[in-house]
Order: structure tokens, then sequence, then C-alpha cells
């Protein structure tokens, strides 16, 4: 005959605290509805082990399971823990607690809902984790062997405590569209990835979100003046595909500043934005800012994208934190004060007037050298803008190395009757 333990729950909750518990091959423990039972040490079962729904488990110390384990409450544990029996926890919660690293050995896990909430590490080493409603951290680092994956069913969500350091080291793989937030991280190096907005194939859309930190690998692009030298956030669509997203990342440890990869292009006004690549080295492109806030617009922050990004069955995009030239609201003008026919940059080879908002006419501008001769001028914004001056005079011949004269009249589109005036100075550096 069994021996039995059995603790039960009719109107009243109770608890129980055992120490050094041994379930034997022939007993059974029941954990009735509302009830729970902490372990002040080590559990051992090889027997029965049955939390039925609304209960819970306490594990303080280790625990062994070699034989039946079925959870359909919630189970949390403060140590490690190792199943050579059956365990079954689809309709249950696992919490991982304590301050200690934790080690979890399993095989294929499927569970209802998985909570993060402890200092220090967890180490998964289950074949595979599936979780089919809940994935929440709150504190602690979640990771997984290189074998292994950690798979969120469409359907559930992935919930992120707002301001903690509690992420996944690894690849998360998330089924179906809609709002996902992904805390991911690499080598203690950490930020949330979100989709604010994502439309696809619906339920059958399979993505792999991971973060990159590989410093220095990153090219801007002609609508960037840098792009993140530090992390990066990979996304893969492994079935289906994105058709529409808009993305938001928590940053951290940049330097906006300082890009070693910098690009030479005419601006007064730097804004950080969302940039975007086919490959983690390759060249970036900007989508754009929505917003930003919590942040110093220079070493972190939380950045969203204003324009949407699509990605295709099997291809993968990267993203990161990049800086792109911006204007003015009301519009800006800028005045170039040197060009060389000669230079390698093909952008300082004219001198061109470049600005936002400028109404094509009025406009007029005006190039003299230093003998009062008129030696450009034109009366479209266009064409001062794309053309320019090449520093070859009206009679054909080339100018000189030196010192010319500028005038400028122009308008803005949302006032063309106000007529502005600009006069400067150009070197042209033969």
């Amino acid at each position: 005959m069994k021996r039995l333990v059995y603790i039960a729950l009719a109107m009243f909750a109770c608890s129980s605290q055992a120490q050094d518990l041994f379930v034997q091959s022939d007993a059974e423990l029941t954990i009735g509805s509302g009830a729970y039972l902490t372990s002040g040490t080590d559990v051992v079962n090889e027997g029965r082990i049955d939390i039925r729904g609304n209960a819970g488990m306490l594990g303080l110390g280790n625990m062994m399971n070699y034989g039946f384990f079925i959870n359909n409450g919630y189970l949390e544990l403060f140590r490690n823990w190792v199943n050579t029996g059956t365990f079954n926890t689809s309709q249950g919660e696992l919490i991982f607690s304590g301050g200690a690293d934790q080690e979890f050995a399993h095989t294929y896990l499927p569970t209802s809902r998985l909570t993060v909430n402890k200092t220090g590490r967890i180490r998964m080493s289950a074949d595979s984790i599936k979780i089919t409603d809940e994935l929440s951290f709150t504190e602690g680092v979640l990771s997984i062997t290189e074998s292994s994956k950690l798979i969120v069913e469409s359907g559930a969500s992935i919930r992120h405590q707002a301001g903690s350091e509690s992420y996944f080291d690894g690849s998360i793989i998330s089924r179906g569209t809609g709002y996902r937030i992904f805390p991911v991280g690499d080598s203690g190096y950490y930020g949330t990835f979100e989709f604010l907005e994502m439309t696809g194939t619906g339920r059958s859309t399979e993505i792999e979100v991971s973060m990159a930190h590989e410093p220095g690998v990153g090219k801007p692009g002609e609508d960037l003046v840098g792009v993140s030298d530090n992390n990066r956030w990979k996304i893969q669509v492994n079935n289906g595909s994105i058709d529409h997203a808009i993305i938001q990342i928590d940053f951290t440890e940049e330097n906006l500043e300082e890009f070693a990869n910098e690009n030479p292009i005419r601006r007064k006004h730097d804004s950080p934005v969302l940039a975007v690549a086919d490959s983690i080295n390759g060249f970036y492109h900007s989508l754009g800012i929505e917003s930003i806030f919590d942040t110093d617009s220079i070493t972190f922050g939380i950045i969203s994208s204003s324009e949407s990004t699509s990605v295709l069955p099997g291809q993968s995009k990267y993203f990161g934190v990049g800086l792109a030239p911006t204007i003015d609201p009301k519009g800006e003008i800028y005045f170039p004060n040197v060009f060389s026919p000669a230079a390698s940059d093909d952008r300082n080879t004219t001198y061109k007037v470049f600005g936002e908002l400028i109404s094509n006419t009025p406009f007029q501008i005006k190039i003299y050298n230093r003998f009062s001769t008129l030696v450009y001028d034109s009366n479209t914004f266009e064409e001062a803008n794309t053309v320019g001056w090449n520093g070859v005079n009206k009679t054909g011949k080339e100018e000189e190395t030196g010192v010319f004269y500028v005038f400028v009249k122009y308008a803005y589109t949302y006032e063309p009757e106000i007529i502005h005036e600009y006069s400067g100075s150009i070197l042209l550096q033969r």
C-alpha cells in the first residue's frame, strides 16, 4: 500500500514546512488547491509529487526528481534542479528565486509560465523550453546551453520590468505577431528590443531575436553620421514574414559623440535615430526617430523608429543606434565655406547650398572673385543644391585657389513672401 502525504485546502489557506524532504518510490505527496509547501533544504522525489492548481511549492534547497512530478500550480526554485524522471509543468509556473546561481538540468520542457526573479544567473540545459502563456523577467539573467532553444508560443507574452537589468543571454524564438518585447543580452551587455507594432503572416510568423556585442563593425550609410560601435540586435525570420514593424530599443553604454565610423556629412545638428542593415558589418541606414526618453541622448535611452521596416522569409536584419543630420522644424539652410574640385569625396568637389523647407523660387545666388567679377549665379534653389559651382567661371576658365564672396537671397516654403539674405566668403582649394 502507498504511503500518502496530502495537504488540502477547503475554505482557508494553509502552509507546511519540511526539512530534507524525501518522497519514497511508494509514496505520494499532493499539495491541494490554495496550499503551499516550503522545503528548507533538499528535496528528493522517487515517488510522486502533485501540485494542484493554485497551490505551490517552495524549494529552498536542491531538488532532484527521479519519479513523477506534476506541477499545475507554481514551483519556486531557489537552488539547482535535476530531473531524470517525469516532470510535467505544462499547466503550471516555474519561478526562479534566491541569490545564488542556479542550474536547471532537464530534457524537453513545456511550461505555462516562467518567471525570473532572483539575483545571479540561471542556466538551463533542457533540450528546449517552450512557454505557452508568459515569460517574465524581473531580476536575474537566464541562459541556456548552445544546443537548447527558448520558444515563446503564439498567444504567449513576454514581460520585462521597467528599469530592470534582467535579461536572457541568448536567442529568444517567438511565434506570432503584434506587440513583442525581447530583453536580450550578450557577454554582460544587454538591452530590450521591442516591436511596438508588427504585422505579418500571423500565427505562422516565427522570429528569432538576439543581441550581439561586437564593437566596431557597423558602417554608416549616406543618411547617417555614424552608427553604434557597441551593440546590435539581430532579427531573423525563421518562418512567415514581417510585413510592417515599428521598432523600439533600450540602449546603454553607447557613445554617440565619438563614433569611430563617422561620415563627413555637412550638418549643423545631429539626432539619435534607429538604424538597420542587412548584415552586422554592412551599411546601416536610418529608420528615423519617433521618440526618445529616459535618456541623456548620448550614452543611454529608449528610442523608437518613425519609419517601418519589413523582413522577408529566411532573412536577417540588424538594428542599432545611429546619428543622423537633422534640421530645425521651421527649416534650416547651410552655406559651406570651403570646397575643392580635386576632393576625394564627391560631395566636396562643388560649392552647393544645403537646406530644408527652402523655396525653389524666389531664390538667388551670386559668387564673385577677388576682382569683383561674377563667376557663378543661379535663380533656383534646386540648381544651387544639386549642381552648384564647380570652380569654373562664366568664360569657361578654372578659377585659381583663393577667397570668393557669395551673396544669397532665399525664402522658406511656408512664408515665400519674406526674403532672407546671406553673405559670406568661400575658400576654393585647388
